[in-house]
């Protein structure tokens, strides 16, 4: 997606738009972003003494004539792209352009396939077409010597932040920026508290190693207040009542703990550009995504593309952003019941150690794109506070551990039983 973005703030100038234009492939980006470029021919064609794009003189054109909608949400969508054109390319533009010239090449060499040119014509022009493109190098980080240190905090595996519970540093390794992980769970196992931990935890640690970044909690479900609520219960170690006993030393040990910095986001029926907006304003060393699945804006066909296309674009970009904003990434996902007949302990055993195709629209999209698939069971036992941790995906340590906690549910804390 970011490259998506990176197109319509190269193509605002005219130059590189008349050279290249052409040779991309506008069946693989998104509708939104086909009918930007499509108008930019228009503006240029309209504009011919400007040599880029007026964003805000485009945006007010574009929004009339071009989108054909009352929709405040697509209308708002389209605005927040007009937005973009503003910003300075992220990525190296050089880079970027040096891209776009190989794929003219391949536009080129298509072309003259299609139009059935001699052989010796097409090799004639292809060198030509090739020497030019690599008269200047691509512009690259280039790391050509020995050094140990550079790559030791990748190659640590207790690197990066601590997880709530000390084995889960052992068995996963340290929270590490430029990571996305996929925690998912059956409803009221525990998931919301098992964030809360997480995030009091890094908080906290940000006051021990003086790093001043908040944690951004994107909720799509459920009630703001009530996720609040079990962020104090877990960071003051109390059940409500007794955090509720005394406000005020309450308030003074939130505020040691460092829990105003877990800044919670309201993401509901909100699109990608929404929480991507606020990455960029808090610069977060974490970045929650509760019910991943609902964040809006990489549909290509609304009516009927299948998940799985979607599901890969958008958890791609969470790996992305990670990345980008030099952050770890959590998104959250549901499970799947166990399918098919089956007897009391079998079925119970699943719920306890939830297998990769437990994940709900299990394929290759999510788990591809994930660092670490973590579940969360329980026993079918209702009255079993136990929960069962497992990650069947874990890049970073050993992948076949498991760990069985106590749920302390007046509190949300989790602790190894």
């Amino acid at each position: 997606m970011h490259y998506e973005h990176e197109l319509l703030k190269l193509f605002a100038v005219r130059e590189l738009h008349t050279e290249y234009i052409d040779c991309v492939k506008f069946d693989i980006l998104m509708p939104e972003t086909q009918t930007m470029l499509k108008a930019y021919k228009k503006y240029y064609q309209n504009n011919p003494d400007r040599e880029t794009i007026d964003p805000d003189v485009f945006a007010m054109n574009f929004l009339k004539f071009e989108t054909n909608t009352q929709n405040p949400e697509t209308i708002l969508f389209y605005n927040e792209l007009v937005e973009i054109i503003k910003q300075p390319v992220c990525i190296n533009k050089d880079d970027l352009v040096e891209q776009l010239k190989y794929q003219k090449i391949q536009y080129n060499l298509m072309r003259a396939f299609e139009e059935e040119r001699p052989i010796l014509e097409i090799k004639q022009q292809f060198d030509k077409d090739l020497e030019k493109a690599t008269d200047k190098a691509y512009c690259a980080e280039i790391y050509d010597t020995l050094d140990l240190d550079f790559v030791d905090e990748a190659m640590d595996g207790a690197s990066g932040y601590h997880w709530p519970i000390k084995k889960l540093d052992r068995c996963m390794g340290g929270l590490k920026s430029g990571e996305f992980g996929v925690i998912a769970a059956r409803p009221d196992s525990g998931k919301t508290s098992w964030l809360a931990c997480i995030s009091t935890c890094i908080a906290r640690q940000n006051v021990e190693l003086m790093i001043d970044r908040p944690v951004l909690w994107f909720n799509n479900e459920g009630d703001n207040k009530r996720i609040k609520g079990r962020i104090y219960t877990v960071s003051l170690g109390l059940p409500w009542e007794e955090v509720q006993k005394n406000k005020e030393s309450s308030l003074q040990e939130l505020k040691d703990n460092n829990t105003e910095s877990i800044i919670l986001i309201d993401a509901k029926r909100k699109n990608y550009l929404f929480v991507e907006h606020y990455i960029k304003k808090y610069n977060p060393c974490l970045v929650i995504i509760d019910m991943l699945d609902y964040v809006q804006g990489f549909e290509k066909n609304r009516s009927n593309e299948p998940n799985d296309q979607v599901w890969d674009r958008l958890y791609h970009w969470c790996l992305e952003i990670a990345g980008i904003y030099n952050c770890t990434v959590i998104g959250t996902s549901q499970m799947n019941k166990p399918e098919g007949y089956m007897d009391f302990d079998k079925r119970n055993e699943l719920y306890k150690w939830p297998q990769l195709e437990n994940l709900k629209g299990s394929s290759t999209a999510k788990q591809g794109a994930a660092s670490f698939v973590m579940f969360i069971g329980r026993s079918l036992d209702i009255f079993d506070e136990k929960r069962c941790f497992s990650a069947p995906k874990n890049k970073y340590g050993s992948e076949a551990f498991r760990l069985i906690t106590k749920f302390d549910s007046s509190t949300g804390i989790y602790t190894e039983a």
